[in-house]
Formats: structure tokens, C-alpha cells, sequence
């Protein structure tokens, strides 16, 4: 094992399976116990039994003038994770979860459900729930094993289980700490855990559609759920994720989509509308995305042509343009960015110039006056470097 002369990650669990004493023990000790970030502190597993090697190389160490808490007190440890523990069970003043503990795994589920919604009623009440319980399963690794840790450790799990579910709503996925994940999974209840992965429509409680996520029945579902801060979540998140996956196809969809989805959700965190209005709003913002998927089929157009088509039929130079025309425009711009297009021609300005210029001929062809003709050819190469490599097939 290399102790010191380079770089190494963050290390959170250090396993000790041979002999070592004096500087290399501490020093072994030392890659494990750092402070940094969000890491309070390191795991050690001992195999072998060094307890008398550790104590007589932290005598060694502390004799010797050096400084630091080496070995942070266990009591004060304990302490911090109790107080903690009193803020985030305050949180639920209020919410009586205590039938969760004996319940069946039905009745969890929707008790976890109703705790979720609970939580969900108060932006900031959920932001610091889900920060709060971090640093409170934090503490809880590091008071383990102890008579208070055991005391409420089923709570802590219960804690955790809301926060992971709450957690598949955030576009980060929950991202947590890798050990202080593991060691809080060990304690989660198993029918409710599984391997630690839970799906977002489980967490909303709603079951897996094999309907499209933006159809009427789907919506229906939503609608008619009985915790409606879950429903919110749940359609944000949704929204969210289709939002980002038309930007990567269509420039003039994502920035209408995404502006229609903040401006809601600003003015519910305003409370300028309540739950059963955003809900209402979120769903309007899932049937207009279906109607534009819909009008593309109306309008025999690919998904890459209709994203022209998009861009083009906002220019009130060619609303007089017959549709049948417009339609002969959007083929022949797509024709021309495929048979010019190269690999990796986005990355070079000399084809990019000579696609827009041909771009502007053929929309001053078509009736475009040449100085917006250029503004257009240079929205249409916009969006021509984000399907560069359906293009170019």
C-alpha cells in the first residue's frame, strides 16, 4: 500500500488486513480520517485486531507535539447525531409516522407516500429535510456501533427512505454519499429497499406507465392521485426530462417548452397558484408537446424536418408561403445540409460557411428579403449542428 508521494481520491472505508505500527500505521490511518467537503470523517474495517498498535502509535503522535483531534470523541459525536436527529424529527410536527414501524409492507408504502407529500408541501421545508438528513446519516455511520445509534436507527432508515425518494425527483437523481449510502442501506427495511433502487413512478406512487408519459391517460392518472405535492413533483420532473431531451432536437421547442415550465413553477413557489392549479398548468404544457408531435405527423414530417419547419414558419416573410411550399423549402434545406455535410463538419468553419450560404440562396429563393434570409440561414445552421450527426448519416 502506498502511503504518501501521490494523488489519490478521497478515501471514505480503509480495510486492514496486515501488520502495521508506529508512522506507517498513522499514516495509513491518516488517508482515511481526512476531513474534506462534505466528508467528516473515514471508516476503518480491522481484520487483524490493532487496536494496541493504533493506541501506542497515537501515544507516539501526541507526545510528540502534534496537533489535531486524532480521534474525535465518541460522545461528542453521539451528542450532534441526537440534536440532529430532534431537528429533522421536528420537521414532521404534525405527521404521525410512528404506525409505519409495525405496518405491512402495504401499509409502509403509503405511509412513506404521505410522509413524501408531507414534506413536498414547502420548498425550503423540503431542501432542508433532505440537507438535515444527510448530515444526520453522516453522524449515524460515525456513531456506530452504539447503544444510542441502535436506539433510533430504524428512524433514521425511515428518514432516508423519504429522502431517496424524494431524491428521484431532482434532476441530479440524488446523488449521496457512497459510503454513507452503504452503511445507511444496511439498516433500510428489505421490503421496501430492494437493492436500494427506486423508480421515480414508485416513489410518486404510480405505477410504471407502459402509456406515453404525455398522453391523456397518463395525465388522468396524475390528476386524480391523492397526494397532490407528489403529483407536482412527479410531472415536473417528467416535463423537465422531456424538456431536455427536444432541446437536443429542437432549439425553438426546448426554449418555448423550458420558458412555459419555469414561469409556472416560479409563480406556484410564489404562491400565486396552489398545487391543483400547477398541476393543472403542467398538464397543459404535456398536451401542447403532444399536439406539436402530432402536428409533425400531420405534416409528414420527420422529427429533424419539423424542427426546420419550427424554425422557419415563425418568419412572418413567409406566412404567405402555401404549406405545400413551405414543405418543398424545409426538403430541399434538409437535402442540401446532408449531401454538403461531412464528418465532424460542424467543427469546421469553412463548411459551415459554405451551408450558410447556400442556406441563405435558397431562402432568398423562396421569398426571404437577404438581410433577414441571413439571420434565418444562421438559425437554421443553429439548429443543423444539433442533428449534425443524424445529418450526416
Amino acid at each position: 500500500m502506498w502511503l504518501t508521494g501521490f494523488d489519490a481520491p478521497p478515501l471514505h472505508t480503509l480495510y486492514i488486513d496486515k501488520k502495521m505500527q508506529g508512522a506507517a500505521l498513522m499514516q495509513a490511518i491518516a488517508r482515511v480520517n481526512r476531513v474534506y467537503k462534505d466528508k467528516p470523517g473515514g471508516l476503518i474495517v480491522d481484520y487483524i485486531g490493532i487496536g494496541q498498535d493504533l493506541r501506542s502509535a497515537m501515544k507516539d503522535y501526541t507526545e510528540s507535539g502534534g496537533q489535531g483531534n486524532v480521534a474525535p470523541d465518541i460522545e461528542e459525536i453521539i451528542s450532534a447525531m441526537n440534536a440532529k436527529f430532534e431537528v429533522v424529527n421536528q420537521m414532521f410536527h404534525g405527521f404521525n409516522y410512528a404506525p409505519y414501524f409495525t405496518a405491512q409492507t402495504g401499509g409502509k408504502l403509503k405511509l412513506l407516500l404521505a410522509a413524501q407529500n408531507f414534506i413536498l408541501k414547502d420548498e425550503k421545508l423540503k431542501d432542508r429535510f433532505l440537507s438535515e438528513v444527510t448530515v444526520l446519516s453522516k453522524l449515524y455511520v460515525m456513531a456506530v456501533p452504539s447503544y444510542e445509534s441502535e436506539v433510533i436507527k430504524d428512524k433514521i432508515a425511515f428518514f432516508q427512505a423519504i429522502k431517496s425518494r424524494i431524491n428521484k425527483f431532482t434532476p441530479s437523481g440524488g446523488k449521496t454519499d457512497i459510503q454513507v449510502n452503504t452503511a445507511i442501506r444496511q439498516i433500510v427495511d428489505d421490503a421496501l429497499s430492494s437493492d436500494g433502487v427506486v423508480d421515480i413512478f414508485e416513489a410518486a406512487g404510480v405505477d410504471n406507465p407502459s402509456l406515453d408519459i404525455l398522453s391523456e391517460e397518463f395525465l388522468l392518472e396524475v390528476k386524480h392521485m391523492e397526494h397532490k405535492n407528489l403529483a407536482f413533483e412527479l410531472l415536473k420532473k417528467l416535463l423537465n426530462d422531456e424538456i431536455k431531451t427536444r432541446k437536443r432536437k429542437n432549439t425553438l421547442q426546448g426554449k418555448k417548452f423550458s420558458e412555459m415550465l419555469e414561469n409556472t413553477i416560479k409563480r406556484y413557489h410564489n404562491n400565486q397558484i396552489d398545487t391543483a392549479q400547477v398541476i393543472k398548468e403542467l398538464a397543459e404544457i404535456a398536451r401542447e408537446m403532444n399536439l406539436e408531435d402530432h402536428k409533425a405527423e400531420e405534416l409528414n414530417l420527420t422529427p429533424e424536418e419539423y424542427a426546420f419547419y419550427s424554425i422557419l414558419s415563425q418568419n412572418s416573410s413567409t406566412q404567405y408561403l402555401e404549406e405545400n411550399k413551405m414543405k418543398e423549402l424545409i426538403h430541399l434545406i434538409v437535402d442540401i445540409i446532408r449531401k454538403n455535410a461531412t464528418v465532424d463538419w460542424n467543427k469546421r468553419a469553412d463548411v459551415k460557411a459554405k451551408l450558410r450560404l447556400l442556406v441563405k440562396k435558397v431562402l432568398i429563393k423562396y421569398g426571404y428579403p437577404p438581410d433577414v434570409a441571413r439571420i434565418e440561414a444562421d438559425r437554421v445552421l443553429e439548429q443543423s449542428e444539433l442533428l449534425a450527426s443524424e445529418l450526416t448519416n
